[in-house]
């Protein structure tokens, strides 16, 4: 268990005042002096901004407490939020509703609400808000096993805000790149930035987040007496506040400490009071924890019918979770203790099981990419600070000057603007009087644009809703299918019927086809609803690094080539461009039956174009189809032979065309294919 830490949005448009008003929650809701406070602020005030933010504000204390209550809060903000189309408390439900799906193991609903926050908060450039939903979405990638996406998001949140009514809590992004650290083995880094977080907090006015870090820092380096100090210590302090998430943490980590120490007793003890507390918060991930460690203690006390039951129990809960990374250790733990009851068939099982997901999670790409990715951040801050201090220099050279010309020039202009501002005045009673006309006529067709645009902004929401609940939909039964399909073949494993598992096959490989297509025709829609306005630089060198660990495993099977030429940074949409260049890269992949299958990008300069190619040596195209072939749902070959779905050069051709670039292919059938496309410098 790690200290796994979500920012929280610090609402800017009330002041709380927490003192006894006349109106209380609900007795059904949990009672502390805060949570009643704000609920005596929401039944009285009028203000729907205010109720919006004190919503968000009431589902955040409610997060630690009570997870479908907090929910339910989070959709009564929205109702309101969106009757009155406040998008920055949009955004802060959005983000809420991530961490609590998370919290509650539902990773697909968690992802939808983390993007669509994310969404908000760039269009409304909202630089705080993009700190917290970039935090928050790194730590639901962090659960999830992606821990290469998870640095990005951690780091990219680090950026400062000088807004006055907001704050950047370095501590919780310092804190979570520790845990990636520590998951990938790397030990000493891992308790670096622990060191940083604790040393912010300690600076920062939280010393008992401080205390937490330096507890868990002297845990990992099994020195017990000292983690044990810092934990009694937030102990007494949470217990006093009635903090039922934090205390259940620190009990959790005591237990540990104890395990460390061969005290087995109070180990189970501290678990016991921990198991508690989390069993009534609904946490999962939590749970599975102090199963998994209290089955330890067993173990060590050489009492294994208990720990492998514990193990089991562990086991399950995992499985009914989306969180992968816990099913990592409990399949090492059962691996181990089958193994120590002589069952080995079933620890070999295991142990298989365990090593191809930890070489799923924790392979040696991802371990480099996150290597590159922190170098490459601390380069950038390295620079940043360089031209900031270039940046003070030049500016205090360019005061001296400027006082010296300010001097001269003050007299002259002085003289200027007097007759200046004659002209000025009379060519300002004429403006006037064409002005009123002007404007007259600007607003009647400003409320005209306004509408049009309106209806057009309600059509492009409805259209996203529809698309989205249509292929989440049509995705649900099809993951029915497969599961049951899974099961029946774990059914018929001892009953071998040669004609049954074509049956099988044939059903498994339509149902992945159907599941593909929807996630194609999903993305077909998205293009033309992520707005030209977030485009920004991308170096497209790190951008392929991301889309050859992608196609690494259809590259490795059909032992090809992927030669990437050094390529420029361009301005795009990140999505965009990456779904360019990953449908033309797989195209080449797959349609090729060359013994050693070769895939080339380069590019060449033009005056305001760059102009890009992804060439193959496959089976090529014959030129009557080359207009066909973008066109959605257009194949050339049948299914039998190449998997697809006949959208990606149509979702390519798009979104080149969104650019203002030209797509073209040359090929003939035989002799493999170039694809060529323009974008703008």
């Amino acid at each position: 268990m790690h200290i796994l830490l979500q920012k929280q949005f610090r609402l800017p448009t009330i002041a709380l005042v927490l003192s006894q008003l006349c109106l209380f929650p609900p007795t059904s809701r949990a009672q502390n002096p805060t949570i009643d406070s704000l609920w005596a602020a929401v039944n009285q005030t009028e203000n729907l901004v205010e109720k919006v933010d004190l919503f968000n504000y009431l589902a955040e204390e409610y997060k630690d407490i009570d997870l479908n209550e907090a929910v339910e809060l989070c959709q009564r903000s929205l109702k309101v939020a969106n009757k009155i189309d406040y998008p920055i408390g949009i955004c802060y439900a959005y983000n809420i509703l991530g961490t609590l799906y998370d919290d509650l193991g539902v990773g697909d609903s968690a992802y939808y609400y983390f993007d669509k926050a994310l969404e908000l908060a760039i269009e409304e450039e909202d630089q705080y808000a993009l700190s917290v939903v970039k935090n928050n979405f790194g730590l639901h990638y962090l659960i999830g096993g992606n821990y290469t996406l998870a640095l990005k998001y951690f780091q990219e949140s680090l950026e400062r805000i000088e807004e006055p009514l907001y704050f950047v809590d370095l501590k919780i992004t310092y804190n979570n790149i520790g845990v990636i650290h520590e998951e990938q083995g790397n030990a000493e880094k891992a308790i670096e930035y622990y060191q940083k977080a604790g040393d912010f907090a300690t600076a920062n006015g939280d010393p008992l987040f401080g205390l937490l870090c330096y507890g868990y820092i002297a845990q990992m380096r099994e020195d017990y007496d000292k983690a044990i100090d810092c934990y009694q210590q937030a102990l007494v302090i949470y217990r006093k506040e009635e903090d039922p998430l934090h205390t259940g943490e620190t009990l959790y980590y005591l237990g540990e400490c104890f395990l460390g120490k061969k005290d087995y007793d109070l180990a189970r003890q501290y678990l016991n009071e921990s198991m508690e507390i989390y069993d009534g918060l609904e946490r999962v991930s939590d749970v599975v924890e102090i199963y998994r460690t209290m089955a330890e203690v067993y173990e060590a006390e050489d009492r294994n019918d208990m720990a492998l039951s514990l193990y089991h129990q562990a086991l399950a809960l995992s499985e009914q979770s989306e969180q992968i990374t816990l099913l990592v250790p409990v399949y090492k733990a059962l691996a181990r203790q089958y193994a120590r009851q002589k069952q080995f068939e079933k620890a070999y099982q295991y142990q298989l099981k365990y090593q191809e997901l930890n070489d799923e999670i924790y392979d040696n790409d991802t371990k480099e990419r996150i290597a590159q990715l922190e170098n490459n951040y601390e380069l950038a801050v390295n620079k940043a600070e360089r031209e900031r201090l270039e940046a003070e220099q030049a500016e205090k050279e360019a005061k001296v000057r400027q006082s010296n010309f300010l001097a001269i020039a003050s007299t002259i202009l002085s003289i200027m603007v007097a007759i200046i501002a004659f002209g000025f005045y009379r060519a300002g009673r004429q403006k006037k009087l064409l002005n009123k006309q002007l404007e007259s006529k600007v607003r009647e067709r400003t409320s005209e644009i306004e509408y049009v645009n309106q209806q057009l902004l309600e059509s492009n929401q409805e259209l996203e809703r529809f698309t989205y609940i249509a292929s989440h939909d049509l995705k649900e039964p099809l993951r029915n299918i497969t599961s049951f399909i899974n099961l029946i073949e774990r059914k018929l494993e001892d009953r071998k019927d040669p004609e049954l598992e074509e049956y099988m096959s044939y059903v498994t490989k339509n149902t992945r086809q159907m599941y593909n297509l929807i996630e194609d025709v999903l993305n077909f829609s998205r293009i033309a609803a992520l707005d030209m306005r977030e485009i920004d630089w991308v170096d497209l060198n790190l951008l392929m690094i991301d889309v050859q660990a992608t196609l690494n495993g259809v590259i490795r099977e059909k032992n090809a080539e992927l030669i990437i030429e050094p390529l420029p940074q361009i301005r795009a949409h990140q999505t965009h461009v990456s779904m360019v260049f990953k449908n033309l890269i797989e195209n080449g992949l797959k349609y090729n039956e060359s013994d050693k299958p070769i895939v080339r990008v380069s590019y060449t300069e033009e005056k305001k174009w760059y102009c890009f190619s992804v060439s193959d040596n496959g089976i090529g195209i014959d030129p009557k189809y080359h207009d066909q072939i973008f066109e959605m749902f257009k194949r050339m070959t049948t299914r039998d032979k190449y998997e697809g779905t006949g959208i990606g050069l149509a979702i390519c051709k798009k979104i080149v065309s969104k650019y203002g670039g030209v797509f073209k292919v040359e090929s003939r059938e035989g002799q493999g294919s170039t694809f060529s496309f323009t974008w703008p410098k």
